[in-house]
């Protein structure tokens, strides 16, 4: 059958509701294997606790993306979008099976050859995903507006299908040795499995459904190049030029730069979606919003929440008078959302976690939202191939702005402090600027103890807003191996009372053992200054848990005393931290917690981290 015939069949053909679900199957297969990488972070975290994998390999992702997309979206007419889709999906199969190998061939150790490889197949989702989620939107966008809508959902359930493992793997191995890696394992299984179906589907079943034969035949007698290959699979013909097939006319279509300028709102309304999306989630959401009752669990249903209302929004349009459909209200509602950015800021600092959680929800419900609405409404009007070209473009704006949230994400780790330190260089700005650049760092470094003997590392942690504080510690052997941790939530205290509180708890653990060679060390100078050279205080309750301590010190055989910067103690400081969230003290024997495994190899391995002076 040729494609004018097809057609030109007297109505639509069926298969709309399969197309649907395939649709679907095809959008989480298109983002599964990225979102898989970023939830096990954590897990590459303790495997490769130097190197920084969840910024390393999104840096190494997003360029080859983008540069992917551009080169894509430029020869967008000349390529054949089977092969496009199939080599996609394939290159997302390949990879994430990849990484699952070199897990199980390195037993989940650690080292630059297994980083560099997962760097390498990081690269390769890059181009796998401008490959797929160019190819589909750009396929979709001449079909009917409920098939990229299905896609678009895909898109989201894979952020949710994903999140639901996490907490099921995390309820599931929390208190597993090795459950990091066993959740691990368990992602990247799951989404080799989802690729390679959705290889499957693309190849065999949805180009010989009706409609969609329907759809790309009409493509075809439009002018559409990229169809041929699909329509030849499902056993359609088409004409050239040569043959005396379609009209001239009917096959002209508009430049990509014409049709970039005719929806340029458009585009702009993708770039700044995903632009204010990306600078909140998920970087804010696991670093900037405290520490609140649910504990480990925060950022976990925070995440959740994000991509579960994600998903739902995106089948809001599906209600005619809930799309938004007029171009100035879609720039108001864009642009509105830079509110979120304040609203996020002063909901982490003052506000609880009912009011994070929902502002979180209606992140996820305005940008799944949006992004439906923009995609089908931005194609009506064109013909087949010219819609094929402008869901490229708008797809190339779409990561655009990806890339641009994930760079000022970064603005959150830089914090109000580092920005007024800019004030220095206000009044002289050659000079403070020549001052800070030659201000020589300080090299910090945990060292182990001789031995024989013990090394006691405490802390405490004060939440400024509410006046809480914990304590928490560590103590290790001299091959740097843990022998104990613990930590504790002792209520309303200052910094000061935090940390005698911790030396007090360690002395007391340290003695319970037998350790009678130990050394003492913490980042609070002032304090050891008070226990070391005695040191008077006015305090009544600061002299109480300093003479409980000096009554403790002499039951050791050997006990020495020494200051450290706080960069050299991560592993206390985590233990503390890890206090505010425990409703009963807690001592961690033998095992360390999953939080601490990643710095304490980095304290193994004698890592240097250099202190800014000033």
């Amino acid at each position: 059958m040729d494609a004018s015939d097809y057609c030109g069949a007297p109505k639509k053909p069926q298969g709309e509701y399969e197309a649907m679900i395939i649709c679907f199957i095809l959008g989480i297969g298109s983002l599964v294997s990225w979102n898989s990488m970023l939830t096990i972070a954590d897990y590459y975290y303790t495997v490769f606790p130097k190197y920084h994998p969840a910024r390393v390999l999104t840096l190494v992702y997003q360029p080859f993306a983008i540069g992917t997309m551009i080169i894509l979206a430029y020869y967008e007419s000349k390529i054949n979008t089977r092969k496009r889709n199939l080599a996609g999906f394939t290159l997302f199969f390949i990879s994430i099976f990849l990484v699952l190998v070199v897990d199980l061939a390195t037993s989940g150790k650690g080292g630059i050859g297994p980083y560099m490889c997962i760097c390498v197949l990081a690269a390769c989702f890059g181009i796998a995903d401008a490959q797929v989620e160019g190819g589909m939107v750009g396929d979709l966008c001449f079909m009917c507006p409920e098939f990229i809508q299905s896609y678009l959902a895909g898109l989201a359930a894979s952020g949710a299908l994903i999140s639901v493992l996490r907490m099921v793997t995390k309820a599931a191995f929390e208190k597993s040795n090795n459950g990091l890696r066993k959740g691990a394992i368990l992602f990247l299984a799951i989404s080799s499995f989802i690729e390679l179906v959705c290889i499957f589907l693309y190849a065999i079943y949805f180009t010989k459904l009706p409609i969609v034969k329907y759809y790309r035949s009409k493509a075809a007698v439009e002018g559409s190049k990229t169809v041929v290959a699909d329509l030849a699979a499902a056993g359609i013909s088409t004409k050239t030029k040569d043959q005396g097939g379609y009209d001239d006319k009917q096959q002209e279509r508009l430049s990509n730069k014409i049709l970039f300028h005719e929806n340029l709102d458009y585009a702009v309304d993708l770039f700044f979606i995903y632009a204010v999306t990306l600078s909140i989630f998920p970087g804010f959401l696991y670093e900037n919003t405290g520490t609140h009752g649910l504990g480990t669990w925060y950022s976990v249903v925070l995440i959740a929440m994000y991509n579960v209302m994600d998903l739902i929004s995106r089948y809001i349009p599906i209600v005619p008078w809930l799309k938004l459909e007029s171009r100035k209200a879609l720039l108001i509602a864009v642009f509105s959302r830079f509110l979120l950015i304040p609203a996020f800021y002063f909901t982490a600092k003052y506000g609880d976690q009912g009011w994070m959680i929902f502002l979180t929800s209606f992140l996820g419900l305005t940008n799944g939202y949006l992004t439906v609405c923009v995609l089908t409404v931005a194609p009506r009007g064109y013909k087949g191939p010219e819609q094929n070209a402008l869901g490229n473009l708008l797809v190339l704006c779409l990561l655009s702005g990806i890339c641009a949230g994930a760079v000022l994400d970064w603005l959150w780790i830089i914090g109000l402090v580092n920005i007024l330190r800019c004030q220095k260089l206000v009044q002289s700005p050659v000079c403070g600027l020549i001052r800070y650049f030659h201000k020589e760092p300080i090299p910090v470094e945990w060292k182990k103890p001789s031995m024989g003997w013990t090394k006691l590392n405490f802390d405490g942690s004060c939440l400024s807003l509410t006046g809480k504080a914990s304590i928490g510690g560590i103590v290790r052997n001299h091959n740097a191996e843990f022998l104990l941790g613990y930590a504790e939530s002792i209520g309303q205290a200052n910094s000061t009372i935090a940390e005698l509180t911790a030396l007090r708890r360690g002395l007391e653990l340290a003695r319970e053992n037998g350790w009678n060679d130990i050394w003492l060390e913490g980042d609070a100078k002032t304090l050891l200054e008070i226990i070391e050279k005695g040191r008077k205080v006015r305090c009544l309750e600061v002299e109480r848990h300093i003479s409980h301590i000096k009554s403790i010190l002499p039951e050791f055989n050997n006990c020495l005393v020494s200051h450290i910067y706080r960069e050299g103690n991560r592993a206390a400081d985590k233990f503390a931290k890890m206090g505010h969230d425990l409703d009963h003290p807690r001592i961690w024997r033998l095992i360390p917690p999953d939080e601490v495994v990643a710095q304490l190899l980095l304290d193994a391995e004698g890592t240097i981290v250099l202190r800014m002076k000033g």
